[in-house]
């Protein structure tokens, strides 16, 4: 319970909490592209902004120790751990394709070099 409140104000504090971190949390997955952006409609990959969404929740954490009631820090904890695995599945994904711009560059090499084996 928040110091000097009551529970009536407690919980609207914890529910208002739980609340920030859910919303920075679906803003992360949608950066992630694991869920459709609310905005578009659409499934968009941005990892630069998905990592900006998980430092908001980091430092979320650092500020609120001690503050936090057993389940504030256990819904934070798990939305971290959550939003940080899926973090690196998608940069693992992202490395593991080449670019369609790579690929259309590496060809025209190639053919160079089976013409100039031919000639």
């Amino acid at each position: 319970m928040v110091e000097g409140k009551s529970d009536q104000e407690s919980k609207v504090y914890t529910q208002t909490f739980l609340g920030l971190v859910q919303s920075i949390a679906a803003a992360g997955m949608a950066q992630l592209g694991k869920m459709a952006n609310p905005v578009t409609g659409k499934v968009e990959k941005n990892l630069e902004q998905a990592q900006s969404s998980i430092a908001m929740l980091e430092m979320l954490k650092a500020k609120t120790k001690s503050n936090l009631d057993k389940n504030e820090e256990t819904v934070l904890d798990t939305v971290l751990t959550n939003l940080r695995l899926n973090f690196v599945e998608e940069a693992k994904k992202s490395q593991e394709k080449p670019s369609k711009s790579e690929d259309t560059k590496k060809e025209p090499a190639k053919e160079k070099d089976a013409k100039s084996e031919q000639g």
